[in-house]
């Protein structure tokens, strides 16, 4: 599914810094270089569609965490690279998983080469013995079984303190846990990853709400259709579409389904305003009013579509003349 791209606010970075692309890209390169040219210019074209300004959250979380806690510009750049890498191989494998991409061989070992690429970068700012490690393991192979299981799904609230809640969001975790071990400070991790899966249940509630349709007409589960049509028994994804349109109309569950979109972004800007990164909250509430302008406008439309249509069959005096 397509991700929302909120606007900036005066204070929020949008995209990653372009040397940090550079550094990152030329690592890429690297672990491509002994590839033939048709395989090195894939690899490259993939790893370039994830440095759009989509990605914000991705690649700029590691400074966001990081400034929180007063670790180096070094440290900070290592920690985005390591992000960068990790990134393109669970997109790469997610992908596969999906049937998105070729099961090639090239793509499975160009995964690889970028986890293990993203390893060796931590190793060099973590010991081999620390905990950090375990923790690692533990949020990669969540990640894997929920993917082999068919998919994620919202995190539980609050998150467990010796499970990943999120699957999905497992390079965001990483990046916390990564983080709160260089520093010192374990303490931070639950309530850096309270406020990323606050984000991300927001973040996976607007992307069922934008593709709602979508999702019907290629048979996807879609929790904003679930939500308006709990424990549904109709057959159809057509009768179901013809259900939610005439819940649209209506309005009420809608703005509960949106209102608690709300909340989880309100507990997210507390939660980084909280952790004393004001670089992540800046960038939260650009993605809040986005969302909330986009869903403001998708309502209008679907209110005028409503009203259209009240004129055609019932006449402007008809019973849903308001």
């Amino acid at each position: 599914m397509s991700r929302p791209n909120p606007q900036p606010s005066a204070h929020a970075e949008q995209g990653p810094r372009p040397a940090d692309v550079r550094r990152a890209r030329l690592a890429v390169a690297q672990l491509l270089s002994q590839e033939p040219p048709a395989h090195r210019d894939a690899g490259l074209a993939y790893f370039n569609a994830l440095t759009g300004a989509n990605w914000t959250v991705e690649w700029q979380l590691p400074r966001w965490l990081a400034e929180s806690v007063g670790l180096p510009e070094t440290v900070q750049q290592r920690l985005v690279a390591v992000n960068a890498l990790g990134l393109t191989a669970l997109r790469l494998l997610d992908d596969l998983a999906d049937g998105d991409l070729p099961a090639s061989p090239f793509h499975r070992t160009f995964a690889d080469r970028c986890q293990a690429a993203a390893e060796n970068l931590l190793g060099d700012l973590i010991e081999p013995g620390s905990d950090f490690w375990d923790q690692y393991r533990s949020i990669l192979a969540g990640w894997k079984r929920r993917q082999a299981e068919g998919g994620f799904q919202i995190p539980d609230l609050p998150p467990n303190a010796g499970s990943d809640p999120s699957l999905a969001g497992a390079p965001l975790y990483l990046s916390a846990a990564a983080v709160c071990a260089i520093a010192g400070r374990r303490d931070l991790y639950l309530p850096m990853r309270s406020a990323l899966a606050d984000y991300l249940t927001a973040a996976v509630l607007i992307d069922h709400f934008k593709d709602w349709q979508q999702d019907l007409s290629a048979g996807r589960s879609n929790l904003f259709v679930d939500r308006l049509l709990p424990g549904t028994t109709i057959p159809s994804n057509v009768n179901k579409r013809a259900h939610v349109w005439s819940k649209l109309g209506a309005g009420g569950q809608v703005d509960d389904y949106l209102a608690e979109v709300g909340a989880a972004l309100d507990s997210a800007i507390d939660g980084a305003l909280h952790l004393g990164s004001r670089s992540m909250a800046s960038y939260l509430e650009a993605y809040r009013n986005q969302a909330q302008s986009a869903a403001h406008h998708y309502q209008g439309k679907i209110k005028a579509i409503f009203a259209e249509l009240q004129t055609r069959v019932l006449g402007p005096t008809g019973p849903l003349a308001s």
